[in-house]
């Protein structure tokens, strides 16, 4: 495995300064500044560990890796990794991108960086499909296209729009939160229990979902549907080849919803916020 982001640096979120880019790489300095020098190499790689049976590399740091949201890769070895200054705290515009990172002489660690999608808010999750990167930020789920290879996307297409509030409107967290393809051939995507209040794909078919859980698409962002409500703040969505889906979610804050993880199987409930209290036998109890 390789490690990309932050690893023996300040993580928390950082106040806005004048040029609204605190805390994150200016563009014009992406493709020049080092991706790793020996001293963060040696550093970053004494500290992250792993059992026996695995072998980390670290692929790439801060700066320009920082803040990292989501990462995907293509056949061909690249990796997009999805950074956002605001963290799950702030609410600045432009704070927000999405950086491919290649290694050219394949010796596992990144050593060209391009600012793939230059401006983006709140990007949460990422994936690469056929000749295309699909970026969820709410609150669309977009399609980005590089054709002409220099490593910036030239072109674009929203798939999915309305997935999720705006940066103007609220903070990201407890949103749209990560998007992970199934063996099946749809999309999934975890979202918080802010939930989604009308998003309308690209058939003009429209979904609500006024709690957690999964909702899934075809690429094309047609056919929308949930796949598994009625959690709290699910972030992160792995899934098997039977089609397993397993995703992290977090307790209320000491309201007695201490849930950590879930499988779902599909068209399940999970009970949040009502359910699970007084009628438990009703729902899809989760693994932890």
């Amino acid at each position: 495995g390789s490690f990309v982001g932050n690893v023996g640096t300040n993580t928390g979120v950082q106040p806005r300064q004048s040029d609204g880019n605190s805390g994150m790489l200016p563009l014009d300095r992406i493709a020049s500044t080092p991706l790793l020098t020996p001293a963060l190499l040696d550093a970053a790689q004494n500290a992250v560990t792993v059992p026996d049976e695995f072998v980390a590399k670290v692929y790439g740091l801060p700066p320009v890796v920082s803040f990292p949201t989501g990462v995907a890769a293509a056949p061909d070895g690249t990796v997009f990794v999805a950074l956002d200054g605001n963290g799950a705290s702030n609410a600045w515009d432009h704070m927000g991108r999405v950086v491919r990172l290649k290694d050219n002489n394949h010796d596992g660690v990144a050593d060209q960086a391009t600012a793939f999608v230059p401006d983006v808010d709140s990007p949460r999750g990422v994936l690469w499909y056929y000749d295309h990167l699909i970026v969820l930020a709410a609150p669309n789920l977009t399609a980005y296209y590089d054709r002409n290879g220099d490593g910036v996307a030239d072109e674009s297409k929203v798939l999915v729009k309305n997935f999720g509030r705006t940066i103007a409107d609220a903070r990201v967290d407890h949103g749209q939160n990560s998007i992970e393809l199934g063996i099946d051939g749809w999309i999934y995507l975890a979202v918080g229990d802010i939930g989604i209040f009308k998003a309308t794909g690209s058939d003009g078919r429209t979904l609500q979902m006024r709690s957690g859980g999964i909702v899934r698409f075809r690429n094309d962002g047609s056919g929308m549907e949930i796949f598994a409500a009625a959690t709290r703040n699910n972030y992160g969505v792995a899934i098997s080849p039977l089609l397993d889906v397993f995703s992290r979610d977090n307790t209320n804050d000491g309201g007695g919803w201490n849930v950590r993880l879930h499988h779902f199987t599909g068209m399940t409930d999970s009970g949040y916020p009502s359910l699970w209290q007084n009628f438990p036998e009703e729902v899809l109890a989760p693994l932890a």
